[in-house]
């Protein structure tokens, strides 16, 4: 009887303890455990829907690959969503062609300067000659043909076998018949810099989706090149406006570490696109080293070796490109400059870094108004595959469901009550670590019972029963 007087008891301790442990973990997807929240303003009958994210939301998230989000709807019950990037959108065919080029010649001392040009019924050029012989000429320009190219041009790379001077000035005109020509770029550049035995090239120009059968370069300084430019053009079938722009966070300022290098903190895991860094000073350059790591027991690694430059010449700024980092998820950044150079004054440069913005799109089960929340350490991932989400998606359709937006304004979703925040960042265990000793601790304790039951069972006399044969 003791024994069977045991069992409720101990059973009942059992049940409690894991409904406590189960009531934790859906308490978990609670609204209230997100530190961030922003209502969502859904344009459409859905039943799906999407947005872009903020740079709001990268900043504040607690869990890599923004695993912490969420997608609530009024009665406070989770909905299915899943994140998508640019990648999963029908992109552009895109393809490079080399352009022939026929050289412009300018003679100081002859007064009429035209050229016989002669080209093919289909409009491809076959020479470009001046009208009049000249003694003294000058190789001033070029004259690229691009009348078998039917996309709209998107982007030049420019190149010479020599380079007198670090930055190659010209203008870019465009023209369908090389009669009437209209202006494309006033003053594009291109430079090519040396420093201590580092090298950078910046020979790409980007074009306003233009279409056009010939191409005009004008070198503006100096008047003359060395060389017949080697040209080639990047075509796009889909005009670049349709891809999203990338989100820039604010200036960052550095904290100097023991050995001079600079460091800068980034706010969450972010996947970097670009790093923009921001000289303090004209006619600055020096070679640098730049390194990242997504937490802080990570060791640094090192991603790109470039010529960082902020110079000045006859009136126009030459700064150096963005640091292309593709995506690389980081919490810290470190520059690291060759003392070589003299360094780049008393200020140290700021940076900026930009994030390609994920498309977040949700299936709107229950009642509006749906709220997006975020910002739990530890969080599992619960985005779904685009492909799950949605039955029978397909790439080339385009972002699924109807529209909608943050209902808050200046593009900052961002709602944060000071308890919530404080304990989901630093000061408190996260429900997710407290989840998962409570589910232990039932475990133990359960084993401990069982092993309790027995040992009772086989001390009690009343459990056994001998029999004589």
């Amino acid at each position: 009887m003791m024994v069977k007087n045991v069992y409720k008891p101990l059973t009942l301790l059992f049940l409690a303890l894991l409904g406590l442990c189960l009531g934790g973990a859906v308490h978990a997807e609670s609204l209230s455990n997100y530190a961030h929240h922003a209502e969502i303003k859904s344009e459409g009958a859905g039943p799906f829907f999407h947005l872009p994210l903020t740079m709001a939301i990268y900043r504040n998230s607690l869990s890599p690959g923004l695993r912490d989000l969420r997608v609530f709807n009024a009665a406070g019950e989770m909905v299915p969503h899943a994140l998508t990037l640019k990648t999963d959108i029908p992109q552009p065919k895109v393809e490079q062609s080399e352009l022939r080029g026929f050289p412009l010649y300018r003679d100081a001392h002859t007064a009429n300067q035209g050229i016989q040009i002669r080209r093919e019924k289909n409009g491809a050029l076959v020479s470009i000659e001046p009208t009049q012989p000249t003694v003294t000429r000058k190789l001033t320009g070029v004259i690229l043909d691009a009348s078998r190219i039917d996309a709209p041009l998107v982007a030049l790379a420019v190149a010479l076998d020599e380079y007198r001077q670090p930055f190659q000035r010209f203008s870019i005109e465009a023209s369908d018949d090389l009669k009437d020509w209209r202006s494309v770029q006033d003053s594009a550049s291109i430079a090519v810099l040396e420093q201590n035995g580092a090298r950078i090239e910046q020979r790409q120009i980007e074009l306003p989706a233009i279409r056009a059968k010939y191409l005009r370069l004008t070198w503006l300084d100096p008047q003359e090149i060395p060389s017949l430019p080697k040209v080639t053009v990047t075509s796009s079938t889909t005009p670049p406006q349709s891809q999203p722009e990338l989100l820039w966070s604010e200036a960052i300022a550095p904290v100097v570490g023991k050995n001079g290098e600079l460091i800068y903190r980034v706010s969450g895991t972010l996947p970097v696109e670009r790093v923009r860094l921001q000289l303090p000073q004209i006619n600055t350059l020096t070679p640098a080293q730049i390194l990242v790591r997504s937490n802080d027991k990570q060791p640094w690694r090192r991603v790109s070796e470039t010529v960082l430059y902020r110079l000045a010449s006859k009136g126009k700024e030459y700064l150096s490109p963005d640091i292309d980092l593709g995506g690389e998820s980081i919490s810290a950044l470190q520059i690291k400059l060759d003392a070589r150079a003299g360094g780049v004054g008393a200020t140290p440069p700021q940076v900026k870094i930009a994030v390609m913005p994920q498309q977040l799109i949700f299936l709107a089960r229950g009642n509006p108004p749906f709220t997006l929340a975020w910002g739990m350490r530890g969080a599992t991932e619960s985005a779904l595959p685009l492909s799950t989400l949605v039955p029978a998606y397909r790439y080339q359709d385009g972002l699924p469901g109807d529209r909608a937006k943050f209902g808050l304004e200046k593009n900052n979703p961002t709602v944060t009550p000071a308890d919530r925040a404080d304990r989901a960042d630093v000061n408190a265990p996260t429900e997710a670590i407290k989840n998962k000793w409570m589910l232990w601790s039932v475990l133990v304790v359960g084993a401990l019972l069982l092993l309790l039951m027995a040992w009772k069972l086989i001390r009690s006399n009343d459990s056994f029963t001998i029999l004589k044969v």
